[in-house]
């Protein structure tokens, strides 16, 4: 990872050297997870606390100053874990207006990661509550308008009624933190920057509704207190207004905004994709194994555009990264991945664009250390810079994770003289002495 610092890049290392994110707690609220289990059931704590062994195993203290815990807490549950959250689903927690009993069940067990304004200022990333809110609605409208991700139920109609949910979580959240102490809190927002097809103004409206379903409504109630005026066109009757009383929950101040940036989407107008009236046009141009488009532009003109429309808040890109398909590893050696590479040479450079024109970025995360379980795609779509062998658990190192190390060393300058293959041949000598 990078942090910010008195020179232009702080290169930190994920064992504690600075900052990290360990993403140890995908599996959320266990107010949630656990609901119908017994005493002494709750998987997902233990989850938690082997993780946070495994982190004072390399030498990293459960208190550790510098550790930013991202827990991904009450929205993504529905996502990841259904058969766990089963019984929250059938309640109807999620979809109805009652959702402060989940969040209390969340105050009262997470542990502050004890991160103060200073160090936040630094660069340290301290609680992030909720984790990509947008997914759980669109997820490229696979969360409730499809039904494509878990727990598979699809109801559009009831996406404004979630997203009022979801944003009433994040303030009794944000409350609650506060509550506890000095630390400092964020939400993490998976942006997709949207381009209209044709100048037509079809398309161009048909973009600005897309990004206000995808980009704006939650970020805009939390920093501006305000909604978009495109979403109750959208819906019409089935739009949840804010209140007053909603707003002064929401609209609390938060430290850091963490932006998860992977790719655009290019859209046109189409009045029967309801309820966007707007449709993905795909591109042509290089695409990464899921089918996302490459393009790091976007990266730039996101950070820019936050910056600007959200008065210079620190951003932390918390989440940024591709999946290739890599070949096996042969008796332990090197994981050849020279697109993904440079993938990070040109996403990085864009950020450092972005940073070199104003923008108030405290640091980069890769997404992912570990080939991990993707959504509805399993193991089948590889982000990691470390190979798992799902059968032996055997771990890997790629050469993108050489690469990445590379340039962290050289505190960044690296990326402006060599590439992404030079880097990750001369790291993999370098390694091997």
């Amino acid at each position: 990872t990078y942090a910010r610092g008195s020179s232009r890049w702080v290169p930190t290392s994920w064992t504690g050297a600075g900052f990290d994110r360990p993403d140890l707690f995908w599996a959320a609220a266990p107010s949630v997870a656990t609901a119908g289990l017994g005493p002494g059931e709750d998987p997902v704590q233990q989850g938690e606390d082997d993780g946070l062994d495994l982190l004072a195993a390399a030498g990293v203290d459960r208190d550790h100053r510098d550790v930013g815990i991202d827990v991904h807490r009450v929205p993504d549950l529905v996502q990841a874990h259904p058969g766990a959250a089963g019984e929250l689903v059938d309640r109807d927690h999620v979809r109805q207006l009652d959702l402060l009993e989940v969040v209390q069940g969340h105050e009262a067990v997470v542990e502050p990661a004890g991160i103060d304004q200073d160090h936040a200022a630094e660069g340290a990333v301290g609680e992030v509550v909720p984790h990509e809110a947008e997914t759980v609605l669109a997820g490229s409208k696979k969360g409730y308008v499809l039904g494509v991700y878990a727990p598979g139920h699809r109801n559009a109609a009831e996406a404004p009624c979630v997203a009022r949910n979801l944003l009433r979580a994040h303030g009794h959240a944000v409350q609650a933190y506060r509550d506890r102490g000095d630390g400092c809190i964020g939400i993490a927002v998976n942006i997709q920057p949207k381009y209209p097809a044709t100048e037509s103004p079809a398309d161009h409206a048909a973009a600005k509704r897309a990004n206000a379903w995808r980009n704006l409504q939650f970020l805009d109630a939390i920093l501006l207190g305000t909604t978009p005026d495109e979403l109750p066109e959208m819906f019409g009757q089935e739009w949840r207004a804010l209140s007053a009383e909603d707003l002064a929950l929401i609209h609390q101040p938060i430290d850091y905004v963490g932006l998860n940036y992977y790719t655009r989407v290019v859209v046109g107008d189409d009045a029967a994709t309801l309820p966007l009236r707007a449709r993905h046009i795909e591109q042509t141009a290089k695409n990464t194994l899921i089918g996302w488009e490459i393009y790091p532009g976007g990266l730039t003109q996101t950070l820019l555009t936050m910056h600007e429309r959200y008065h210079g808040i620190p951003i932390f890109i918390t989440e940024c990264g591709a999946a290739f398909k890599d070949p096996v590893s042969e008796n332990g050696e090197e994981v050849h991945d020279p697109e993904r590479a440079e993938f990070f040479r040109d996403h990085i450079r864009a950020a450092m664009d972005a940073y070199d024109q104003g923008v108030n970025l405290r640091g980069f995360f890769v997404w992912s250390l570990l080939d991990n379980f993707e959504w509805n795609s399993g193991y089948t779509m590889p982000f990691g810079i470390v190979q798992v062998d799902f059968e032996t658990l055997r771990r890997t190192v790629k050469s993108s994770g050489r690469f990445y190390s590379e340039v962290a060393r050289s505190n960044g300058a690296a990326l402006l003289t060599q590439s992404a293959g030079a880097l990750s041949d001369a790291s993999e000598s370098q390694s091997t002495r």
